[in-house]
């Protein structure tokens, strides 16, 4: 599976765990140093704080067999 193919799944996952009341989206973030990282964004109405969360870590545990970060 591809990293973007990941990205989705988990998207998909965590949209269905946190229900209606948050969006959870995929965004491509431009940091200062000119990198761009894939993360997953959620969000609520009531708030105009939200996570993005990189799955880079994530994915290579996947890739590996691993369970969970160390």
């Amino acid at each position: 599976m591809r990293y973007r193919e990941f990205v989705k799944m988990i998207r998909a996952a965590v949209q269905e765990c946190m229900g209606e009341e948050y969006q959870v989206g995929i965004q491509e973030i431009h940091k200062n140093n000119g990198i761009s990282r894939i993360a997953l964004k959620i969000e609520n109405q009531k708030s105009n704080i939200f996570p993005c969360i990189y799955l880079e870590e994530y994915y290579l545990l996947f890739r590996n067999g691993e369970q969970r970060p160390r």
